[in-house]
């Protein structure tokens, strides 16, 4: 989700501390350090889960930031290609905004990867900033642009498994 002009992002996208659904341990295999022929270098290592690891990279031609998800192409119950054909569709519906576009997504080595766009801070960050507590206008507009997307998701019959404020 974007917050006016700055990016939130909810759990079927991604923020420097989210990760979503992919399985990974600590004692597999490193991510490569790039992908997609060289495309897309990866650089620092921005968030793990029980499901996966998001790393910060950057187009090499543009030097535009990205964030790299990786999914271990052995977990049991794979999400990453299904998030990445989602992202395609919502980002390529005219009039759609606040949902991050995804450049790539393929598999390199050992591992699912999609590269998205690269947000900034998650709205647990910004929480954090005011001290736990936002004024009420700005719980409103966070409320609004929630459910407008929340909305609009289900209007593609598509649910959302993971709203919370780190996402």
């Amino acid at each position: 989700l974007k917050l006016g002009s700055r990016n939130v992002g909810p759990g079927i996208l991604v923020s420097p501390r989210q990760v979503i659904s992919t399985a990974m341990s600590s004692e597999r295999a490193r991510p490569p350090t790039s992908i997609a022929g060289g495309k897309f270098d990866i650089t620092k290592k921005l968030g793990a889960g029980c499901f996966g690891e998001v790393y910060r990279g950057h187009d090499t031609t543009t030097r535009e930031e990205v964030a790299v998800k990786f999914e271990d192409t052995q977990v049991r119950s794979p999400q990453l290609e299904h998030e990445a054909e989602i992202l395609r569709n919502l980002s390529g519906q005219k009039g759609v905004q606040g949902f991050v576009e995804c450049f790539f997504y393929g598999q390199e080595g050992r591992f699912n990867c999609m590269v998205i766009e690269l947000l900034g801070r998650s709205l647990e960050d910004r929480m954090q900033h005011c001290r736990g507590r936002f004024n009420v206008k700005s719980t409103v507009l966070v409320a609004e642009q929630c459910m407008r997307r929340i909305e609009y998701l289900h209007s593609k019959c598509i649910i959302h498994r993971d709203i919370k404020p780190e996402n």
